[in-house]
């Protein structure tokens, strides 16, 4: 296409030219061609400083270039990536991959040498992924996420040979991508036999349409044989139907693990029941610092089960927002904790509140017992009713949308860095010989979980035995 030519795709469906029509709505605009310049300036623009994020979002692409992604696209991209080694994540987002095969295998070589890959809500050709099997032995991947795109037999068969054969791969996220049982114990044997893998996000796992029938009790064993045979550290299993005869096969993999840091079960069918028996099998547990049961249905039987359990754990991050628990059952967890070394993040929106309540949280967040940047709400005073009274805030939204982020440029899990600045952080942490990757980048990253002598442990117990305290 020369570059006087021009074209417009109407959002109603239209399609006019600059002789079909003469209106200002339907005006037409020019065909701006994709270069290298432009590609820097977005990069520089989506990214902060040393700018190694490159991020093709389908909607931002289509509102500044007037059409969809071409074939010429696809190859200024990939001699983009080839030119700035600098660059170590690429995300293409709500837009299709053109298709041309000699592309795909360029594009499948310089997306090995990243170390973090996003294909969001895209179509993904069969012949990438194939690509990129056979490339994954070299692979630095870390992170790869597929979320919202569609994977077939023939994507799950690559996606297994990609997980075996990878190294470096230690983050997966394959939730929202419409499998089958069929495809997912595809992805579910290369995930039981990886040899890097340590996190993984397996939301919505399964497509639950009106026409495919899914057995909860089946998904939650298929689940439990995978942890067992994959030594996983954190786990996402939101919206996958999950109640609490159909966790606990999961249950006694999580009471026997040593590794396992942080496990979601958010959006699923837990009771008050569910979540006591949660906290039955990490009483005691050093290794397990984060729980997520919102969007649940914990009500009154599941506030008073945490109340009166949630001393004997660990736990520093705990989200229990939208399970309408009543706020007698409320003022009870917040009462139950009362010291630094306890729960330091506590996600509460979407339940019932007092006034003792508002005051509690005030006095405690005034103690420093919880990290106030870190809080999904906050005290304030209402004038007219002369009382303090709970709101909502979006301090947490913001750092759930990063956590890819962070994940991705360091060797620690998201949730470790919702605990920055802690109580102990004017401590030498250079002293620490037996600590891994506490230090990143030279900056402090969050105590509460390192690696030592090859077992995962807390980092107050590791403070205390390397500093004699």
């Amino acid at each position: 296409m020369s570059a006087s030519t021009f074209e417009f795709n109407d959002p109603q469906g239209c399609i006019f030219g600059m002789k079909a029509c003469k209106c200002q709505r339907h005006k037409a605009k020019p065909v701006r061609p994709l270069t290298e310049l432009i590609l820097d300036c977005w990069l520089r623009e989506c990214d902060k400083r040393p700018y190694q994020n490159l991020v093709l979002h389908g909607n931002v692409y289509r509102r500044r270039m007037y059409r969809h992604m071409t074939v010429r696209d696809l190859e200024v991209v990939v001699t983009f990536l080839q030119s700035k080694n600098h660059v170590k994540s690429l995300e293409i987002a709500y837009m299709d991959i053109p298709e041309r095969l000699v592309l795909w295998q360029k594009l499948a070589k310089v997306a090995n040498k990243l170390e973090k890959i996003s294909f969001i809500a895209a179509n993904i050709p069969q012949k990438l992924l194939e690509f990129m099997s056979v490339f994954a032995e070299s692979s630095r991947i870390r992170v790869m996420r597929l979320s919202g795109s569609e994977l077939t037999m023939t994507h799950a068969k690559h996606l297994r040979c990609f997980v075996l054969h990878s190294d470096n791969l230690q983050y997966l996220d394959v939730g929202y991508c419409g499998l089958d049982e069929s495809t997912f114990a595809m992805v579910a044997d290369g995930i039981s036999k990886s040899r890097s893998l340590k996190a993984v996000d397996m939301s919505r796992i399964v497509n639950r349409s009106p026409v495919s029938y899914v057995d909860e009790n089946k998904l939650g064993t298929l689940m439990a044989m995978i942890l067992w045979t994959c030594p996983l550290v954190e786990i996402h299993l939101k919206k996958c139907g999950l109640d609490t005869e159909s966790i606990q096969p999961l249950l006694e993999y999580v009471a026997r693990s040593e590794t396992l840091l942080y496990l979601d079960l958010g959006s699923n069918k837990l009771e008050g029941r569910g979540v006591s028996e949660i906290l039955t099998a990490i009483k005691g547990k050093n290794c397990m610092i984060g729980l997520d049961v919102s969007n649940n249905r914990l009500g009154e039987n599941g506030g008073e089960a945490i109340g009166h359990q949630l001393p004997e754990t660990r736990l520093r991050y705990l989200d229990i927002s939208r399970n309408n628990i009543p706020a007698e059952q409320m003022n009870l967890i917040l009462s139950t904790i009362k010291k630094v070394f306890q729960t330091r993040i506590l996600n509460i929106i979407g339940n019932e509140y007092d006034t003792k309540l508002a005051a509690t949280l005030h006095r405690q967040t005034y103690a420093n017992i919880f990290i106030l940047e870190a809080l999904d709400a906050k005290v304030t005073y209402d004038l007219d009713r002369k009382q303090l009274r709970v709101v909502s805030c979006e301090n947490m939204m913001s750092m759930y949308n990063e956590r890819y982020f962070r994940h991705a440029n360091t060797d620690l899990w998201p949730h470790c860095f919702f605990i920055q600045n802690d109580v102990k952080d004017n401590l030498e942490w250079k002293k620490l010989d037996k600590t891994k990757k506490v230090l990143v980048n030279g900056m402090f990253v969050g105590p509460f979980i390192i690696a030592r002598n090859g077992r995962v442990v807390g980092i107050d117990d590791a403070v205390d035995d390397e500093m004699g305290l």
